[in-house]
């Protein structure tokens, strides 16, 4: 039992990692792409197509990262630790919305940035 238990937590902390590192990758180049588009470059089409896959790695990846952690903290009935009561009460249902909304945003004007300013 506290092996299937060490497993499962193994599997958590990796799947969080890997959020985490998707999260700063996204972040990093859309901090890139703003940079170019303040340099005035007439790279309007690849910063476009770069934005625009910055959104799609991050939804896809993230939504089922996230579902993956909300699966796991429901399998972890049994863990009364106060690190598992806590993942439990997580409420993935809004993170699972706000994470790609932002980012969504963030995408948004980084757009208008590049076509419009």
């Amino acid at each position: 039992m506290g092996s299937d238990s060490n497993s499962k937590w193994s599997f958590i902390n990796s799947r969080r990692k890997d959020l985490l590192w998707l999260i700063s990758i996204v972040s990093a180049s859309n901090f890139l792409i703003f940079t170019f588009i303040h340099l005035d470059t007439e790279a309007k089409f690849s910063l476009s197509m770069l934005a625009i896959l910055n959104v799609l790695i991050l939804v896809i990846g993230a939504v089922g990262i996230i579902d993956e952690l909300k699966a796991s903290s429901e399998d972890l009935k049994m863990d009364k630790s106060k690190v598992g009561l806590i993942f439990k009460n997580i409420p993935w249902d809004f993170f699972r919305v706000l994470l790609p909304s932002l980012f969504i945003l963030v995408w948004l004007s980084q757009l208008y940035d590049i076509w419009l300013s």
